[in-house]
């Protein structure tokens, strides 16, 4: 492996987490993101 090649890629990272309300019944309220569409690379001795 060179030292170009990336040991970690991520391409179009999306995480969202919904908000609910309810503690017997719960229903989806809403949703919070967390990150949308992130893309990065970690290279050999990169931190």
């Amino acid at each position: 492996m060179s030292d170009t090649t990336p040991v970690l890629k991520v391409e179009n990272l999306t995480k969202h987490f919904p908000v609910r309300r309810g503690v017997v019944i719960q229903r989806t309220i809403g949703k919070v993101q967390a990150v949308d569409d992130v893309s990065f690379e970690i290279k050999r001795g990169e931190t």
